[in-house]
């Protein structure tokens, strides 16, 4: 799925065209695990983003590659597109090209 689907997408997107990923099908057939790979085997839902307060000030934590060591080859679609997509931010000389990311 990355190679035929996830490099197009982002390749697409980081020439400037948009871009939608739809995932559907049959409840149990793989959809979540498709997008994000496996669950970490410590925490169930620790692959969820989660919000603190501190001072009455929202912080949300998203959990990464790192934090949840998730195997290159077990990835999901979603991890392998944002890398991708920063690291062709992070590849720019920023001469020629900038680069606005919101969510």
């Amino acid at each position: 799925m990355w190679r035929s689907v996830g490099v197009n997408i982002i390749d697409s997107v980081v020439c400037s065209q948009n871009a939608a990923l739809f995932v559907y099908g049959q409840t149990g057939s793989g959809k979540r695990y498709t997008l994000h790979g496996p669950l970490p085997r410590s925490h169930s839902n620790a692959h969820t983003a989660t919000t603190t307060h501190t001072h009455g000030v929202p912080t949300t934590h998203i959990p990464t590659r790192r934090t949840l060591n998730h195997a290159d080859a077990e990835r999901g679609l979603l991890p392998r597109m944002l890398e991708r997509i920063f690291d062709v931010v992070s590849a720019s000389d920023g001469t020629q090209t900038s680069y606005t990311i919101w969510c």
